[in-house]
């Protein structure tokens, strides 16, 4: 969440903010060191951010009123517009890149077979991420616009990301639905991602949490097939240990095969 706006007494004005916007963390603040701004240039910058902000959509904007353009002469406007170079210039110094045009990640279409003749290889990948999502932004986001966003991605799991899986919390406490990616985009700052989706998600078998499961809270990655042949969550977290230690083992899928017990094999390896 981020607000932009301006002040003639920053510190005033951050204290009333403080008790109406529960969301900070932190602020940043830009001044002219020979205070050669006037209302109008400091209102053409706000407008500037606020509508660079909107465009790239890295960020949910609090602003509830975007100011017009205000007119400046253009010898005003080519001087303002050199302060707010300087300011897109020193904001991603400090990792604030929500001004940026964001770069998208074009997600392979090479579907994943969903057969028997599947190789050990191909259900080993962690093709899905599995988000934890409360009922408001569960109904408004992935299912209104068809996206997710604020997610912490690995890097290096991008290249293998091809579905996102929603995990409904309490008192659902079930994975209900997945989704196509189309692509994958920064969002915001410090590492995060939207992830845009083909078509609308679509409703699955619940995959649902028993007593003793650990629900995830954080980004999980899942292959897709055996998230959806899971029963539960205990059945789908065991198969991901079990992933873990065969990717340790330097030796061909047959070779796993004839090593491991055949309860394991049984439970879906």
């Amino acid at each position: 969440m981020v607000y932009i706006g301006q002040a003639d007494v920053v510190g005033g004005r951050l204290r009333s903010n403080l008790e109406t916007k529960d969301f900070w963390d932190w602020a940043i603040i830009f001044v002219s060191s020979n205070k050669g701004l006037i209302r109008a240039h400091i209102t053409w910058l706000e407008w500037s951010l606020i509508k660079m902000a909107a465009a790239y959509k890295r960020c949910k904007l609090d602003n509830s009123v975007t100011p017009r353009e205000p007119r400046l002469i253009e010898s005003e406007k080519v001087d303002t517009a050199e302060f707010l170079n300087e300011i897109l210039s020193i904001l991603p110094l400090i990792d604030v890149r929500i001004f940026q045009e964001p770069q998208k990640i074009e997600v392979s279409r090479e579907a994943q077979p969903i057969n028997s003749a599947s190789t050990i290889k191909d259900t080993m990948i962690k093709d899905t991420i599995v988000v934890a999502a409360r009922e408001e932004g569960f109904q408004r986001v992935f299912l209104g616009e068809d996206c997710w966003y604020a997610i912490r991605i690995s890097g290096g799991k991008l290249a293998d990301i091809k579905y996102i899986a929603a995990y409904q919390v309490t008192p659902i406490s079930a994975v209900t639905h997945v989704a196509e990616i189309d692509s994958i985009e920064p969002y915001g700052d410090r590492g995060k991602y939207r992830v845009n989706f083909v078509s609308p998600a679509r409703e699955i078998d619940p995959v649902r949490y028993e007593v003793g499961d650990s629900p995830p809270q954080s980004p999980r990655y899942a292959n897709y097939n055996r998230l959806l042949n899971a029963k539960n969550l205990t059945e789908w977290i065991r198969r991901i240990e079990i992933d873990h230690s065969l990717k340790r083992l330097d030796c061909s899928p047959r070779q796993i095969l004839l090593n491991f017990p055949e309860s394991i094999v049984q439970a879906g390896i």
